[in-house]
């Protein structure tokens, strides 16, 4: 799916049936964990045992320790960059939301942006947030095209920001380095970034070695930024979490980097 108008076709059915299956079961829900949870095993299809990479190690547990270890491992970054003077923490490419509305309903005090490229998608995150009173704002966002992520962010006031991607940045095959440039030209002091996307190949000098759609380039392009001293580079953690033991999640690494 290298054209962004088919992976927008793809999502939009893909997250369409988790929307379908929420409103179906929506009356037997009262608490957000519980309908997060409900909703994220049916993504998963209902499985129940779970092989999966943590810190570099492939475990396997049952749903419940697979989805406490999937929070914690986001978590502990957005820990370690969020400060009381943090003003927005951003989930990039947020598909239905999963990070977002546990975040938001875990930490009630952060004010979260969640840019999704499908329409389906953002349903559901709005779904929850109405549903429980939740701190998100969800807005349309294209990776090709970051007309409408830097509109929203010159209409605020942001002094520090958060944002994070999630195996997302993988869907675009090549990611323009002007992107970040005209993320860093925006009035913000204070900009970290987390990437946990499957580009540990790119770091290791290896040949492409998933299918098509698969970025190419995000190392490339953080080190053109380094090398203009737009940004500083922080952790670089090889399989710091990887979501199954494909060749993909093998290749998941872990990115940080900051506003200079």
């Amino acid at each position: 799916m290298e054209k962004w108008e088919d992976n927008k076709k793809h999502h939009e059915g893909y997250w369409g049936k988790l929307y379908t299956y929420l409103i179906k079961n929506k009356l037997n829900h009262k608490d957000v964990s519980g309908e997060w949870k409900s909703l994220f095993k049916y993504e998963l299809g209902n499985k129940n045992l779970f092989s999966y990479i943590v810190d570099s190690k492939v475990v396997t547990n049952d749903f419940n320790k697979y989805t406490s270890d999937k929070n914690l491992y986001l978590k502990k970054r957005l820990d370690k960059h969020i400060t009381k003077d943090t003003d927005a923490v951003i989930d990039l490419g947020s598909g239905w939301g999963r990070h977002s509305i546990h975040i938001a309903s875990s930490k009630p005090s952060y004010k979260i942006i969640s840019g999704e490229l499908s329409d389906s998608g953002r349903r559901v995150t709005e779904y929850f947030t109405n549903k429980y009173g939740l701190d998100i704002e969800t807005f349309q966002f294209n990776w090709k095209d970051n007309k409408s992520f830097i509109k929203l962010l010159s209409t605020k006031k942001y002094k520090e920001i958060v944002i994070f991607t999630s195996n997302t940045i993988e869907q675009i095959d090549y990611i323009d380095v002007a992107f970040f440039q005209d993320l860093l030209d925006l009035p913000i002091e204070k900009i970290k970034v987390i990437h946990i996307e499957p580009v540990k190949f790119q770091y290791d000098g290896l040949p492409f070695p998933l299918s098509n759609h698969y970025n190419r380039n995000l190392k490339a392009v953080l080190d053109t930024l380094v090398s203009m001293d737009r940004i500083k580079i922080g952790d670089i953690i090889p399989q710091y979490w990887g979501h199954n033991n494909s060749l993909t999640s093998k290749n998941n690494i872990l990115i940080e980097w900051e506003k200079l």
